[in-house]
């Protein structure tokens, strides 16, 4: 059981990340269409068992990296199409 001192730390160390890392995606989410954001947002899911794999050597089921590699892919799919210029994307600007 951790020290009330641990638990402390724990929750303003999380607490600050998380918050951070939200209130950057909340602010660069304006500068962007909403699907790219969503996107961007999915990757922190998607990566979760990767960075779970390299700090903690917790292997994750096959069915996880199938399912990651999927969404990974689409996802950069769908942005590397988006840099190529063929279709331009649809906002509210040029609707």
């Amino acid at each position: 059981m951790p020290s009330l001192q641990e638990i402390l730390v724990l929750a303003v160390f999380g607490s600050t990340t998380s918050g951070i890392a939200y209130l950057l995606f909340m602010t660069g989410g304006r500068y962007i269409p909403s699907s790219e954001a969503g996107l961007i947002g999915l990757l922190d899911v998607v990566l979760g068992p990767l960075w779970v794999w390299l700090a903690f050597s917790e292997t994750p089921d096959i069915s996880t990296i199938i399912g990651g590699v999927i969404i990974l892919i689409s996802v950069f799919w769908y942005l590397w199409s988006g840099m190529r210029g063929d279709q331009p994307r649809r906002t509210l600007k040029n609707v």
